[in-house]
């Protein structure tokens, strides 16, 4: 009888505990999310900027290609 009582008690405390852990799991998924959400915010803007900088550079490709032309080799 002893045994079961003891079952049963472990039992509810696992029970008990189990709303904790699950917050717990949840709070550090949260936590994970956000840092993915921050990473792929900066990940876009650091694109847009390269994307500028590249189209930046191509205009200036495409003027010195056009000024190149005015020298003959």
């Amino acid at each position: 009888m002893q045994t079961r009582f003891d079952r049963v008690k472990s039992n509810q405390q696992v029970i008990q505990k189990a709303p904790s852990d699950i917050a717990s799991i949840s709070e550090e998924s949260t936590a994970g999310n956000e840092e993915i959400a921050a990473s792929a915010e900066q990940l876009s803007v650091t694109s847009e900027t390269m994307n500028h900088f590249v189209k930046e550079l191509a205009e200036t490709a495409e003027n010195l290609k056009g000024r190149s032309r005015n020298f003959r080799l």
